[in-house]
């Protein structure tokens, strides 16, 4: 009743109950992390530009811009 109410799948219901994370959210996290650490390494002067070019040519993770958080 709550899933057709809230209109989702009984599925995904419960797995935002149990507290599990989608590989989607544990990756946007983990990318989130990377992207403070960077900012604050450059003292908070690197814009999204930078931050995206660390990401890809310092750290080796494929990362569209428009994905990056910040």
């Amino acid at each position: 009743m709550t899933c057709r109410v809230l209109g989702v799948r009984r599925q995904g219901f419960y797995e935002w109950r149990s507290g599990v994370k989608s590989a989607r959210s544990q990756e946007n996290e983990l990318l989130l992390k990377h992207t403070e650490r960077i900012h604050a390494e450059s003292r908070g002067t690197y814009g999204w530009l930078r931050v995206h070019a660390e990401l890809a040519l310092g750290l080796g993770m494929v990362v569209n811009h428009k994905r990056s958080p910040g």
